[in-house]
C-alpha cells in the first residue's frame, strides 16, 4: 500500500492544531514549568528555508521531550515583521508592506504546521500588529522618562541617491544595499538609546552564564571596557579644549601630535573657515567618505591623513603640536581624538614617519603622571568601551513610530500611555522625502498634533524605530500575548514554588559547633507572595533538626509586604504570643526600617538597613530597646553581607571589636536566575 502522506496529513493537521497538550498553562503548579524558547522568524521570501526547518526541529525535539518528563512546557511562536525587504519590495512594487507581510506570515505559518511543530498557536504575536507595538512603544517613552533615549547628533552610513541612512549591515562593499551606489558618512538628528549605562553589568553577567569561555571573551572583547583618562588639551585660537581619551596618560609627554576623526565636530566647525588648508580638508573627505569603519581599522592599511591646520598645546611639555584628521581614529572610540604618541604605538609610529612628524625617543613614561594630571586640573580617570550607544532612529517607513512629539516651548515629549498606539499610517510612496526624511514626513494631518504637556503645536517624531525593537523583548510577551492593560503580567512570569529552602551554614556558634545550620522554608501564595516562613535548627552534635521560629499573618498592599507575625515554637509546639513585625520603605522602594514589638518581654528591636548601588541590602544595624514606653537603648548589633548578583546574601559579618567576623554563609536552593522564574541550583 502505497504511503499518501497528503491524505494523511490533512487528516491529522487539524487535530494537531485542536490538541490541548501542545498549550503551556497559566498558574498551573502541579508540574513544572519549561519554557521552551526558539528565535522567532523574519517572514521574508516565499517560504521557511532549511535553516529554518532545522533549528526549529531541534527546539521542538527538546520541547517534546520534556513534556515526555510531565513538565507544563510552553513552546510558543510568532513573527518579527518589521524589517527592510518588506519596504523595499514595496518600495518597487508599491504594495502595501501589511499585505506582504500577511501573505508571507500565512505561508510560513502553514508550513510550519505542515512539518508538524508542537508550537502553542494561542501564544502567536506579531511584531507589526499594533496591539503589539503598542508596549514597544510604551518601553520607549519610559527609557526616555528615565534618561535613557535621547536625541543627538550621530555619524551615520548615507546614501546620496536614496536620501536615507543605513545600518551597517545594509552597507555591502562600501555600497548601499538598495541602489549600490557608494555610501556616504553624514552626521544627523538621531535617537540613541543609552546600552553603555549597562556595559558593565553585561560583562559581570557574562562571567555567570554557562556559554563556553571562548564566547564569553568574545563577548567581552566586543564590549571593549578600557581604563584610562581623559584629558583636555588648548587650541590655540580655539575657545574650547580638545579632549581626548587614553589607556596610556603615562606617556603623555612623548605625545608629538594630535589626530582626529574625519566626523569629530571639530573638523565641522574647520570647514566653516576660509584658511589654505579647507579645500584639502574637503578634498581628503571625499577621498574616504565611502570607507567601511573596519578598512578604516585595519592596521595593515597604509596610513593617510591630512593637516587641519590647527595647533595644539602639550600640557606637561607646553610645546605646539599639530592636530591632524586621519581615518584609522574613529568617532566609535574614545572621543574620536587622540594624542599621538609615536614612541610608544605603531600606528601612530607609522604615520608619523609616513608624514614626517616628530617621535620623541628620549622622555621617559611617568607612572605618577596620573597625579599630576589631576593635580592640574587637566583631566581624570575614566572609562571608555568599544560598545556604543543604540542608534535607534530610522528613516524608514516600515517600522514603529517612535512615540515622541516636539514642542517649541516643552521639546521632546514623549506620548501618554493612553494615546498609545501611534499607528503606522499609510502612505502613497514608500521612499523617503527629498531631505532624507521618512515618508511619515510628507502625511501633514498625521505629523501635526498637539503637546501633551502643554496642550500647544506639536510635530510627531517621523523616524521609525530599527526593525530589533520590537524582536527585544518578545520572549516577555509570549507569556501573556493577549493582555491589553500591560505588556506581560508578572505573576504570569513567575513560577510560584510550594516551598524554597534556603540554608544557612553557621560557621561560628558558641553553643554549637561547624555543621550546624539554620533551613528556611519560605511557603508562598497563589500571588507568589511569601506567606509563611519556617525556620529549622539542624544540630551537627545532636543530629536534630527542629523547628524554632515562624513567621506568618503576611499583610501585603500592591505587592510590598507591609507587616507580619513572629512566634517562637515552644517545647510542646505551641507559638509564643509573639512580635509584631513592620516594615518602611523609602520614597523610591526600598526596605529602610523593621520594627518588632514584643509586648510580653517588654522589648522593641528596630534594623536599620543599608543598600549598595545596585539597590540591593548590603548592611543592617539592630537596635535592642528594652522598654517600650522609654525606648531605653540596651544592645546595638551590625551586621555585614556579601551579595549575589541577584541580591541574595551568600556571606554575613558580625561586627565586634571593631573587626568583621565571618558568621555565616549561605546556600541558596532556589535562585532568581533573570529569566523571571525558580530554578533549582544544581547540586
Amino acid at each position: 500500500m502505497a504511503y499518501d502522506f497528503k491524505e494523511i496529513e490533512k487528516k491529522w493537521i487539524p487535530q494537531y492544531e485542536e490538541f490541548d497538550g501542545y498549550k503551556g498553562i497559566d498558574f498551573e503548579n502541579d508540574k513544572e514549568k519549561f519554557y521552551m524558547l526558539t528565535e522567532f522568524p523574519y517572514p521574508s521570501g516565499s517560504g521557511l528555508h532549511v535553516g529554518h526547518a532545522f533549528a526549529m526541529t531541534a527546539a521542538d525535539v527538546y520541547a517534546r521531550f520534556q513534556r515526555m518528563q510531565g513538565k507544563n512546557v510552553m513552546f510558543p511562536m510568532g513573527w518579527d515583521a518589521f524589517g527592510l525587504p518588506a519596504e523595499n519590495y514595496a518600495i518597487k512594487t508599491g504594495r502595501n508592506p501589511k499585505e506582504i507581510t500577511k501573505e508571507v506570515t500565512d505561508m510560513f505559518r502553514s508550513q510550519m504546521k505542515k512539518l508538524g511543530f508542537s508550537f502553542d498557536w494561542d501564544r502567536e504575536i506579531n511584531s507589526t500588529s499594533p496591539d503589539y507595538y503598542k508596549w514597544t512603544q510604551w518601553i520607549f517613552t519610559k527609557l526616555f522618562e528615565e534618561g535613557l533615549a535621547e536625541k543627538k547628533e550621530m555619524p551615520i552610513n548615507w546614501c546620496p541617491k536614496d536620501k536615507i541612512g543605513l545600518a551597517n549591515e545594509e552597507v555591502i562593499d562600501g555600497k548601499c544595499e538598495r541602489c549600490g551606489t557608494e555610501v556616504e558618512k553624514r552626521t544627523i538628528s538621531q535617537w540613541v538609546v543609552k546600552i553603555t549605562d549597562y556595559a558593565d553589568r553585561l560583562i559581570n553577567g557574562l562571567y555567570d552564564t554557562e556559554f563556553i569561555e571562548k564566547v564569553k571573551a568574545a563577548q567581552i572583547n566586543w564590549i571593549g571596557k578600557k581604563e584610562g583618562a581623559k584629558i583636555r588639551f588648548e587650541v590655540k585660537g580655539h575657545p574650547e579644549k580638545l579632549e581626548v581619551f587614553t589607556t596610556r596618560p603615562d606617556t603623555i609627554a612623548g605625545a608629538t601630535f594630535m589626530v582626529i576623526a574625519p566626523e569629530h565636530a571639530l573638523v565641522g566647525e574647520l570647514l566653516e573657515g576660509h584658511s589654505d588648508n579647507v579645500s584639502r580638508v574637503k578634498e581628503y573627505l571625499e577621498n574616504i567618505k565611502g570607507e567601511s569603519e573596519m578598512q578604516r581599522t585595519d592596521a595593515s592599511r597604509e596610513k593617510t591623513g591630512v593637516f587641519s591646520g590647527l595647533i595644539a598645546i602639550n600640557p606637561i611639555t607646553n610645546k605646539e603640536i599639530p592636530i591632524w584628521i586621519a581615518d584609522y581614529v574613529t568617532m566609535s572610540y574614545g572621543t574620536g581624538a587622540i594624542m599621538a604618541v609615536p614612541s610608544h604605538d605603531d600606528r601612530d609610529g607609522e604615520f608619523a614617519q609616513k608624514f614626517g612628524l616628530e617621535i620623541n625617543e628620549t622622555y621617559t613614561p611617568d607612572d605618577q603622571m596620573m597625579e599630576e594630571i589631576e593635580k592640574r586640573g587637566m583631566g581624570e580617570k575614566a572609562v571608555t568601551y568599544h560598545l556604543r550607544d543604540w542608534i535607534f532612529s530610522r528613516q524608514h517607513y516600515w517600522g514603529e513610530p517612535i512615540p515622541m512629539v516636539y514642542c517649541e516651548r516643552d521639546g521632546w515629549v514623549s506620548v501618554p500611555a493612553v494615546d498609545l498606539p501611534v499607528v503606522l499610517p499609510d502612505v502613497e510612496k514608500y521612499l523617503p522625502t527629498d531631505t532624507g526624511e521618512s515618508p511619515l514626513a510628507n502625511i501633514k494631518d498625521w505629523v501635526e498634533t498637539t503637546c501633551p504637556k502643554c496642550g500647544g503645536k506639536a510635530k510627531r517624531e517621523t523616524d521609525t524605530m530599527p526593525n530589533w525593537a520590537g524582536s527585544s523583548w518578545y520572549y516577555l510577551r509570549y507569556t501573556d500575548p493577549k493582555n491589553k492593560k500591560a505588556f506581560a503580567e508578572q505573576l504570569k512570569n513567575i513560577k510560584v514554588e510550594n516551598k524554597k529552602i534556603e540554608r544557612e551554614i553557621i560557621l561560628k556558634n558558641p553553643e554549637g559547633q561547624e555543621g550546624d545550620y539554620t533551613e528556611y522554608e519560605n511557603f508562598f501564595n497563589a500571588e507568589g507572595q511569601i506567606e509563611k516562613v519556617n525556620f529549622w535548627a539542624f544540630t551537627a552534635k545532636k543530629n536534630t533538626r527542629e523547628l524554632f521560629l515562624v513567621e506568618m499573618d503576611a499583610k501585603y498592599d500592591n505587592g510590598r509586604l507591609l507587616s507580619f507575625m513572629r512566634h517562637n515554637v515552644k517545647e510542646d509546639g505551641s507559638f509564643d504570643s509573639g512580635e509584631k513585625c513592620e516594615l518602611f520603605y523609602d520614597f523610591s522602594g526600598q526596605l529602610i526600617r523593621l520594627e518588632r514589638k514584643n509586648i510580653e518581654l517588654n522589648l522593641k528591636t528596630i534594623i536599620y538597613y543599608s543598600h549598595n548601588s545596585k539597590g540591593f541590602i548590603n548592611s543592617y544595624s539592630i537596635d535592642y530597646l528594652v522598654g517600650l514606653r522609654n525606648g531605653q537603648n540596651n544592645q546595638k548589633q551590625d551586621i555585614y553581607f556579601n551579595c549575589d548578583r541577584y541580591g541574595n546574601w551568600v556571606k554575613k559579618y558580625l561586627i565586634y571589636d571593631n573587626k568583621k567576623h565571618l558568621e555565616a554563609k549561605r546556600i541558596i536552593k532556589y535562585y532568581y536566575d533573570g529569566f523571571l522564574s525558580w530554578q533549582k541550583e544544581k547540586e
